[in-house]
């Protein structure tokens, strides 16, 4: 049984590599075009849905015993790939 505590710890570390995520494609993005503008509700979503596929994806390897020992650590690196 996943606790409350185990989810919030989940998202926060998705949360974490989403914003990573989204803070390096904006750099990318600066960089290589010239005339570049940020749509806000655009990056909003990618954060909403990296945080909640890192969580999603965290949560899934708990429940069927894999990584059990770095939980935190594979929910940032599903929130920064999204997958």
């Amino acid at each position: 049984m996943i606790d409350l505590v185990s989810i919030a710890s989940f998202m926060f570390y998705s949360g974490l590599g989403a914003i990573t995520r989204t803070l390096f494609g904006i750099y990318k993005a600066y960089v290589s075009v010239i005339d570049f503008k940020i749509d806000w509700k655009r990056v909003f979503v990618e954060v909403i849905a990296s945080i909640f596929f890192g969580t999603f994806g965290a949560l899934i390897l708990k429940e069927i015993g894999v990584f059990n020992f770095s939980m935190l650590i594979t929910a940032l690196i599903a929130g920064f790939f999204r997958r």
